[in-house]
């Protein structure tokens, strides 16, 4: 049976599969469509994993600073309306410093890949608690601070994009 367009063959259970070949595009125009989505890809990489950077980094240098913000967010009662979520404060400095490693982590091309899945790891998970923290938080159930988000789906964005990024080369 010859190819004729998008799909050939007789269909499910059958014995000559399913021919996928886009029969309209030479090797050109075929040639042409994978480096454009190469070069999306590239784009969705590189900004996805510039926003989760800010964040990571903004956010590292915001616990260092040991700002009043921070340390009553760490305690277990609200004041001057600041959000309070109950964490030890002894977490501020070891999660600052894990979020400014991570985001070297990930930038950087000596890191070898195990560390770098382990950066994307932390940061996941890091970031997954974080949304828990504040739609679970015990000390004000009207808590609607929800940044923790956008980084989320940026690194999960960034991970996929590096995936595709590394089978490609």
């Amino acid at each position: 049976m010859e190819s004729s367009g998008f799909y050939s063959g007789s269909g499910f259970g059958s014995d000559e599969g399913i021919d996928c070949r886009l029969s309209f595009l030479t090797e050109e125009d075929g040639a042409q469509v994978i480096q454009a989505v190469m070069k999306l890809n590239n784009i969705l990489y590189f900004t996805s994993t510039g926003i989760l950077t800010f964040f990571l980094v903004s956010g590292g240098l915001v616990y260092l600073s040991g700002s009043e913000r921070i340390l009553v967010a760490f305690s277990n009662e609200m004041t001057n309306e600041h959000n309070a979520i109950g964490f030890p404060a002894w977490l501020i400095t070891p999660m600052a410093i894990l979020k400014l490693s991570g985001a070297v982590a990930l930038w950087l091309p000596i890191v070898p890949k195990w560390l770098r899945e382990w950066a994307y790891a932390g940061i996941f998970f890091n970031l997954l608690f974080a949304i828990g923290a504040h739609v679970f938080n015990p000390i004000n159930p009207n808590d609607t601070d929800l940044i923790a988000i956008l980084p989320f789906a940026m690194v999960i964005v960034s991970r996929i994009t590096l995936f595709r990024r590394e089978a490609d080369s």
